[in-house]
């Protein structure tokens, strides 16, 4: 994000620096224009408008040391949230990687189901949702791989959606194809929580 007042960009660069911005993946442009520009230029909201660019206007009388607390809060707090969904993503992965390949048993399983919130005590039930040719319909879609991440992304999230609609005891981690649950006591209607699940895919 650039805080700024535009006094140093010539107002025959003013286009091309917001374009130049955007190219290299700043989010947006706060600007105070009041003291240098009276008001924000059309050149430049024009500008920002082509290239989706976020520009804001800040009041003189706002400090921009304001501004920048209101951002290292929010930024601090989005980072510690990203950290534990992040921390949880990579326990639940490995968890199915171990399960599903056969490295625990018993008691293990139990245990580590429990640090993830599932309680096994009276049993459980695994289900594995994999889109079947995955990589080959991707390339038949010229998708690319941020396309492919945000594809997956989709069908983990709306596995993890549609089971919690009507089972609140699971786990769901995104796998190479799609997604696995498993589910925790009280064991229901497997078959009819997969076609759930299926149908909202």
């Amino acid at each position: 994000m650039i805080l700024s007042t535009l006094f140093a960009v010539k107002p025959d660069r003013r286009s091309e620096y917001i374009k130049r911005l955007s190219d290299r993946g700043v989010a947006g442009m706060l600007i105070k224009p009041e003291r240098f520009l009276g008001e924000i230029p059309d050149s430049v909201l024009e500008a920002a408008d082509r290239e989706s660019f976020p520009i804001g206007e800040v009041p003189m009388n706002v400090l921009w040391s304001r501004v920048l607390d209101g951002f290292y809060r929010s930024l601090l707090a989005e980072q510690a949230e990203r950290g534990g969904v992040e921390t949880e993503m990579r326990l639940r992965r490995g968890f199915f990687d171990d399960l599903i390949s056969d490295r625990m048993f018993g008691e293990e399983i139990t245990r580590r189901a429990k640090l993830l919130r599932c309680d096994l005590s009276d049993g459980g039930a695994l289900l594995v949702f994999n889109v079947a040719n995955f990589i080959e319909i991707a390339r038949k879609r010229r998708l690319d791989e941020l396309q492919m991440y945000h594809l997956k992304t989709l069908l983990y999230e709306t596995v993890d959606d549609a089971t919690r609609e009507i089972h609140r005891n699971f786990i769901c981690s995104p796998r190479p194809e799609g997604a696995a649950v498993l589910l925790g006591s009280p064991i229901q209607d497997r078959w009819a929580l997969a076609r759930h699940v299926l149908l909202r895919c």
